[in-house]
Protein backbone atom coordinates (compact mmCIF):
# COMPACT_ATOMS: atom_id res chain seq x y z
CA UNK A 1 0.00 0.00 0.00
CA UNK A 2 3.02 2.48 0.94
CA UNK A 3 3.89 1.66 -2.43
CA UNK A 4 0.88 3.13 -4.20
CA UNK A 5 0.87 5.97 -2.31
CA UNK A 6 4.60 6.63 -3.20
CA UNK A 7 4.05 6.16 -7.43
CA UNK A 8 0.78 8.46 -6.87
CA UNK A 9 3.03 11.45 -5.22
CA UNK A 10 5.41 10.81 -7.99
CA UNK A 11 2.72 11.01 -10.66
CA UNK A 12 1.05 13.74 -9.20
CA UNK A 13 4.72 15.89 -9.15
CA UNK A 14 5.62 14.99 -12.72
CA UNK A 15 2.10 16.03 -13.75
CA UNK A 16 2.30 19.37 -12.00
CA UNK A 17 5.75 19.51 -13.43
CA UNK A 18 4.52 19.56 -16.60
CA UNK A 19 1.38 21.62 -16.48
CA UNK A 20 3.75 24.23 -15.12
CA UNK A 21 5.61 24.66 -17.88
CA UNK A 22 2.56 25.57 -19.99
CA UNK A 23 1.91 28.81 -21.41
CA UNK A 24 -0.85 30.17 -22.96
CA UNK A 25 1.05 31.15 -25.85
CA UNK A 26 1.58 27.57 -26.21
CA UNK A 27 -2.02 27.60 -27.42
CA UNK A 28 -3.52 28.75 -30.67
CA UNK A 29 -5.93 32.23 -29.68
CA UNK A 30 -9.38 30.16 -30.60
CA UNK A 31 -8.55 27.27 -27.85
CA UNK A 32 -11.24 27.15 -25.08
CA UNK A 33 -9.76 25.43 -21.56
CA UNK A 34 -12.22 23.73 -20.11
CA UNK A 35 -13.35 20.85 -17.17
CA UNK A 36 -15.99 18.35 -16.88
CA UNK A 37 -17.60 16.55 -14.32
CA UNK A 38 -20.70 14.18 -13.34
CA UNK A 39 -23.16 14.63 -11.21
CA UNK A 40 -22.56 11.39 -9.61
CA UNK A 41 -19.26 12.30 -8.69
CA UNK A 42 -20.56 15.28 -6.42
CA UNK A 43 -24.00 14.67 -5.95
CA UNK A 44 -24.42 12.75 -3.33
CA UNK A 45 -28.14 12.53 -1.27
CA UNK A 46 -28.73 8.99 -2.43
CA UNK A 47 -32.45 8.23 -2.18
CA UNK A 48 -33.48 11.69 -0.52
CA UNK A 49 -35.41 15.06 -1.44
CA UNK A 50 -37.50 13.18 -4.23
CA UNK A 51 -34.49 12.39 -6.45
CA UNK A 52 -34.79 9.83 -8.59
CA UNK A 53 -32.60 6.68 -9.12
CA UNK A 54 -29.98 6.88 -12.47
CA UNK A 55 -27.81 4.36 -13.45
CA UNK A 56 -24.41 4.40 -11.33
CA UNK A 57 -26.85 4.12 -8.14
CA UNK A 58 -28.28 0.88 -9.53
CA UNK A 59 -24.94 -0.40 -11.01
CA UNK A 60 -23.24 0.27 -7.71
CA UNK A 61 -25.50 -1.39 -5.40
CA UNK A 62 -25.73 -4.59 -7.66
CA UNK A 63 -23.11 -6.83 -5.51
CA UNK A 64 -19.94 -7.71 -7.26
CA UNK A 65 -19.79 -4.32 -9.56
CA UNK A 66 -17.44 -2.55 -7.81
CA UNK A 67 -14.18 -4.49 -6.37
CA UNK A 68 -14.90 -2.65 -2.71
CA UNK A 69 -18.43 -2.68 -2.15
CA UNK A 70 -17.64 1.61 -2.40
CA UNK A 71 -20.97 3.39 -3.78
CA UNK A 72 -21.55 7.22 -4.85
CA UNK A 73 -24.45 7.51 -2.15
CA UNK A 74 -22.51 10.41 -0.56
CA UNK A 75 -19.65 11.44 -2.72
CA UNK A 76 -18.59 15.22 -2.17
CA UNK A 77 -22.22 15.43 -0.68
CA UNK A 78 -23.11 18.73 -2.80
CA UNK A 79 -26.75 17.95 -2.11
CA UNK A 80 -26.98 18.32 1.92
CA UNK A 81 -23.59 21.18 1.54
CA UNK A 82 -25.09 23.39 -1.31
CA UNK A 83 -28.98 22.88 -0.04
CA UNK A 84 -28.51 23.55 3.10
CA UNK A 85 -30.57 20.14 4.26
Amino acid sequence: MELKKVFAFGLLFELISLATGLDRSDFPSSFLFGTATSCYQIEGGYLEGNKSLNNWDVFTHMPGNIKDGSTGDVADDHFHRYMGI
